[in-house]
């Protein structure tokens, strides 16, 4: 295992070193086509590009497992792995830790160039450079489990196009049921109502997001201020499913490997955490979004309806 481990780095490493120096591109031309301005009255301004580098840790984290296991999709690719003298559970594994390298290595590439690059463009300046080191460290583990989220989606897949489906489904899936639960519990305002449950803090990378968001203030000077009284509850709940649904994905990944069968390959993507789950609640969820009070809201019921039926079907 160990020898293969180092075999499948050293057949990576010209896709993380392309990966790094694309990341390290789009991140450090952003900061030097920067201009910042400022004068006696008026507050310098900044723009850290920190959710230039938020977007391309999710898009790392998002590829790194399409390139790990889309070997998985193929019956001759499987047939290939699984005829080496490893357990096909260590291939997974090998693959898994490498596909960790293939996000984190770019990501700090990228990270620690821009930081200096940003530093040393504001050293005649104010800047709160200090800020940059905790928010990389905690950024580490919400990247973490983007990537681990996302691995066990397109795990679940036997194609590649339906494994792309499960990562989406899988990233946006809490959010579409904190929006359900958000339609009941509200602030009641005298002209209008607004949601108590913010459902975009529900998305897999908003832990992320929020984490960036806060420290985007801190580099510049200023005060993270929440706008909301339920924002830290918000916060709070998101953090902890994504938290704990990371933790499952994982376990599952592994413990599920142990029972995986070559001939899926290529089948139909039956698993219980794809489409057997997504099409019912994402009929469900829209259905309950229609307002029956109108009378049109009918043909779009039925348009839903037959939809989930045709997508079953296929």
């Amino acid at each position: 295992m160990k020898k293969y481990f180092f075999y499948e780095l050293k057949n990576k490493a010209y896709v993380i070193l392309c990966l790094a120096v694309i990341a390290t591109l789009i991140y450090s031309s952003n900061i030097l086509t920067t201009t910042f301005y400022g004068n006696e009255n008026q507050v310098l301004r900044y723009d850290v590009h920190l959710t230039t580098v938020f977007f391309l840790s999710i898009a790392l984290a998002v590829i790194a497992p399409l390139i790990q296991f889309s070997y998985r999709m193929s019956r001759r690719s499987v047939d290939m792995y699984y005829s080496l003298p490893l357990s096909h559970y260590k291939i997974f594994t090998v693959r898994y830790l490498v596909g960790l390298i293939l996000v984190f290595a770019p990501y700090f590439t990228a990270y620690v160039t821009g930081a200096l690059i940003m530093l040393i463009k504001t050293s005649d300046r104010v800047f709160y450079g200090v800020y940059y080191l905790p928010h990389f460290f905690l950024s580490l583990p919400a990247v973490f489990c983007i990537y681990t989220i996302a691995s066990f989606a397109f795990t679940r897949a036997n194609k590649f196009i339906d494994g792309v489906i499960f990562i989406i489904f899988w990233i946006f899936v809490w959010a579409l049921v904190g929006e359900f639960f958000g339609k009941f519990i509200y602030y009641d305002f005298v002209n209008y109502k607004i949601s108590k449950v913010f459902s975009d803090y529900f998305i897999t990378f908003a832990p992320l997001e929020r984490l960036t968001d806060y420290f985007l203030a801190k580099l510049v000077g200023e005060s993270f201020v929440s706008t909301m009284n339920d924002d830290v509850a918000n916060m709070a709940a998101a953090y902890t499913i994504t938290g704990v649904t990371a933790v499952f994905a994982t376990v599952w990944l592994f413990v599920s490997e142990k029972y995986t069968k070559s001939e899926n390959a290529g089948q139909v993507s039956d698993s219980p955490f794809g489409y057997k789950v997504m099409i019912p609640l994402f009929t469900a969820l829209a259905l309950s979004f229609c307002d029956l009070s109108e009378p049109e809201t009918y043909i779009l019921v039925a348009m839903i309806i037959i939809g989930s039926l045709i997508a079953t079907v296929l």
